[in-house]
């Protein structure tokens, strides 16, 4: 019986030497190389002694081929230094980076904005290159719209001209203009002391009869101005947009790029532009409308030397 008893004290004084030198038979096993060298830390055992933070590090440290190899794992001490230094060394340098990004992503939008208010008066200037004459076409003209030379009025006298019913507008104040087919063109109405307008391009196959529904899906790429106050662009859905009210308004079709882009002609600046524009098989012609509440007129602006 004392024999038999002495062996379990023994084992238990093994047991304690083993706990004492930080590993057991079990981690041994664990951590002894298979394929004849060392084995690095085992994941399992060095997460008892990370937080969250250092359990990323030690998880990046034992997946690279750089990190030491240890017969069994490392000491808490000998893993804490690791995570100090590996974090001393890249704290600096994501902060670094991060900060060198930023500034560098703020310095492009800063220049992107800048190359846009730079060009804005030159977008303008180029178009002007592109002036072409532009006539009034009475035939398509809406009965009660006085035409004379470039100017279009309102009226409610009997019209003084032949009507052709298959060709005008019958019941909204709208004229179409002719230009030939140029891939760009640009023209200026002056607007000026008018509450209301419409002035775009249309397809020569859009809608003339009853009220209109202005969209690009309809056929008509156009802006305008309704009550002195909102100025909108008639795109699908109804855009109202945030510019000041021009006094001459500048408008340029470019088939090429398939826009149509208004400008205020006075200040050179841009109210907008439509990027669904019509393609050159499009055929479209110059819109105007000076609306029915006034008799005040629009007019088509003579070419100016470019």
């Amino acid at each position: 019986m004392g024999t038999f008893g002495s062996k379990p004290g023994k084992q238990k004084q093994s047991t304690g030497d083993s706990t004492k030198k930080g590993y057991d038979s079990t981690a041994e096993q664990e951590n002894t190389l298979q394929t004849g060298t060392n084995l690095k830390l085992s994941p399992k055992k060095g997460e008892k002694y990370c937080t969250l933070i250092q359990r990323m590090l030690y998880k990046f440290w034992v997946s690279t081929n750089f990190a030491p190899t240890y017969p069994t794992a490392p000491s808490h001490a000998t893993l804490s230094q690791y995570i100090f230094v590996s974090y001393t060394l890249t704290f600096p340098v994501i902060t670094f980076v991060y900060h060198t990004s930023f500034w560098f992503i703020t310095a492009i939008v800063d220049a992107s904005a800048r190359s846009r208010k730079k060009t804005a008066k030159f977008d303008i200037n180029q178009a002007r290159s592109h002036e072409v004459n532009v006539n009034l076409d009475v035939d398509t003209a809406h009965p009660k719209l006085k035409i004379d030379g470039k100017s279009l009025q309102w009226t409610n006298e009997s019209p003084q001209r032949k009507i052709i019913v298959e060709n005008c507008f019958d019941e909204e104040p709208f004229v179409l203009g002719n230009m030939g087919s140029p891939l760009k063109s640009y023209w200026e109405v002056n607007v000026k002391e008018k509450d209301d307008w419409v002035l775009g391009v249309a397809k020569t196959t859009a809608n003339r009869k009853g009220p209109l529904a202005f969209s690009p899906t309809n056929g008509f790429w156009v802006i305008r101005l309704s009550n002195g106050q909102r100025l909108k662009a008639m795109e699908d859905k109804e855009r109202v947009l945030d510019k000041g009210i021009p006094d001459k308004v500048g408008i340029y079709l470019d088939y090429q790029e398939r826009k149509v882009t208004f400008f205020s002609a006075e200040e050179g600046s841009l109210i907008y532009s439509f990027t669904n524009g019509p393609s050159y098989q499009d055929d479209v012609l110059p819109l105007f409308s000076p609306w029915n509440n006034d008799a005040d007129p629009i007019t088509i602006l003579p070419i100016t030397a470019t």
